[in-house]
């Protein structure tokens, strides 16, 4: 689904994982959800776009420092019409 997703629908990462939501709460897994972070990487701005839908926090590691990103997320399929939040790190 996600694979599927991905090709035909080029969008921020807050938006797939509204989109991959939607679709799993629909199909409705036994009670079952997902949690994964989503991220995009644009190259000549060297900057990564991040969505995190019930994973831990991601974790940056810059300059020898390592900070937790804090971001949060509903795991996908668990409530319908969840929003999420991104964020940009450069």
């Amino acid at each position: 689904m996600l694979r599927e997703h991905v090709v035909t629908h080029s969008c921020p990462p807050a938006e797939m994982l509204a989109t991959l939501n939607r679709r799993l709460y629909n199909d409705r897994f036994d009670s079952r959800f997902i949690a994964m972070l989503f991220a995009t990487y644009d190259a000549p701005s060297r900057s990564l776009t991040l969505a995190n839908a019930g994973g831990p926090y991601p974790l940056l590691v810059r300059g020898g420092c390592v900070q937790p990103i804090r971001l949060e997320g509903v795991p996908l399929g668990l409530i319908p019409n969840s929003e999420y939040d991104e964020q940009l790190s450069n």
